[in-house]
């Protein structure tokens, strides 16, 4: 029975004289302390121990140093190197910003934040405090395009709204003509176009900008949401829009303008129901004075060809003028447009109407279909008669010919003599140029 008892004893009191081995801690190099973290950073753990060696190791984001982040869940790592001793070397996967992964938490804010070890099963420790600071993702399917705008030349801007949870708004920035590029307005977060209106001619470079806070406030982190000032900026790409119509207001229908614009067909004077123009050069005068808004001045005559003057202030009225009712007497031939010569009409030249905007000037048989025939622009019979006759010998023409072409119709086309003459020329160089030709060809 003692031979039993004796190696019991010993066994016990031999268990009880030696220590328990000490349990392994962790803790996180990387991120490392009081770092700030711009994007992806890898994730290591480093375990030491004089005792028991670490078979697991996992780690877990926090937002407080206390509890698991928000929609979370903690991750394990792998062994690098020292598995199976009391000191090992830890690795899980990359931190992402962005996603919030490894640990599933989505988007984060910027501001400061724990990553907390946890060795073979046990309470997490105080782990890694380090603040991120992450650009704000860059507006996407950016778009400048010149629109219609009351105001002038507009450009109308869009782009795809970032998903950022600190997202702090936009910025828009303009350059002209290749010059630096200036911030025109600031726009919260939930805008996602805007149109830059009462613009000139030019070309104009857009870019927007999205903003973000750093996450530290007055040069402390801050918790994450908390920082709303936008310190950072990240530019979209660049779009050009070329405006070319700078005034939108109404123009002016050149159909339409406000003051009467009469046709320059010759033998007529153009006038209103206040008042006739003065005829020119031979036809009857006397044109009575109207109230319109352009002068007209011209030379009047009687039927026995005395000269008078003749003045209008109607309505805007053609380059040549005519004929006015006869007051008496045979009517005279037609005589086409000519400068004026008279003393009185030197004297006194006509004053051109002041044009309105958008007004055009119209011309004789504008707008009418062509039909084949040439309208001189006359509706009365040209009378033609010899000098010393008593009245017209033939109306040979239902349209008027303005020009030498009258003169010449007027003064020989029913004259025999001239005929003769005119024939008997043309007779002559017809059997000179013969003449000439066939000397050439005897040669």
């Amino acid at each position: 029975m003692r031979r039993f008892l004796a190696p019991l004893v010993g066994a016990v009191l031999l268990g009880m004289a030696t220590p328990a081995l000490a349990a392994p801690s962790a803790s996180v190099t990387s991120p490392v302390p009081g770092s700030t973290v711009e994007g992806e950073t890898p994730v290591t753990i480093r375990v030491s121990g004089s005792g028991e060696s670490a078979s697991q190791v996992s780690v877990r984001l926090s937002a407080d140093g206390r509890t698991d982040a928000a929609n979370s869940r903690a991750v394990s790592a792998s062994c690098l190197s020292g598995c199976g001793t009391a000191n090992s070397t830890w690795q899980a996967q990359n931190f992402i910003p962005a996603t919030g992964a490894p640990f599933d938490a989505g988007q984060v804010c910027n501001g400061y934040w724990w990553i907390q070890p946890s060795v073979n099963g046990g309470a997490y420790g105080a782990g890694t405090q380090f603040t991120l600071t992450v650009q704000p993702d860059a507006p996407s399917g950016f778009v400048a395009e010149v629109i219609d705008h009351a105001s002038g030349g507009a450009v109308q801007l869009s782009w795809n709204r970032t998903t950022q949870p600190d997202h702090a708004g936009y910025a828009i920035e303009r350059s002209r003509n290749g010059g630096p590029f200036l911030q025109i307005i600031q726009l919260d977060a939930s805008t996602g176009s805007y149109i830059d209106a009462g613009l000139s001619a030019g070309g104009y470079d857009y870019r927007v900008l999205s903003l973000r806070p750093d996450g530290v406030v007055n040069g402390t982190p801050a918790a994450p949401c908390a920082d709303t000032e936008p310190d950072l900026a990240t530019p979209s790409l660049t779009r050009r829009a070329v405006v070319q119509q700078t005034d939108s207001s109404p123009q002016p229908d050149p159909e339409a303008s406000p003051n009467p614009t009469t046709s320059s067909s010759p033998g007529t004077t153009a006038s209103d129901d206040n008042g006739t123009g003065g005829s020119t050069d031979g036809s009857t005068g006397n044109g009575s004075t109207g109230s319109g808004s352009t002068g007209g001045s011209g030379t009047g005559g009687s039927a026995d060809g005395d000269t008078s003057e003749g003045s209008s202030s109607g309505s805007t009225s053609s380059t040549s003028g005519g004929s006015t009712a006869a007051s008496g007497g045979r009517q005279p031939v037609a005589a086409p447009p000519r400068a004026l010569t008279s003393t009185a009409q030197a004297s006194a030249p006509a004053v051109a109407a002041p044009r309105s905007a958008g007004s055009v000037e119209s011309y004789y048989g504008e707008g009418e279909e062509f039909s084949e025939e040439i309208d001189y622009g006359a509706t009365e019979g040209v009378a033609l008669a010899d000098e010393g006759d008593d009245g017209p010998r033939e109306i040979i023409s239902s349209r008027f010919i303005p020009g030498g072409v009258a003169d010449f119709v007027n003064g020989t086309a029913l004259d025999p003599d001239k005929m003769r003459v005119l024939a008997a020329g043309l007779l002559l160089l017809t059997l000179a140029m013969h003449g000439r030709r066939w000397l050439h060809a005897g040669k």
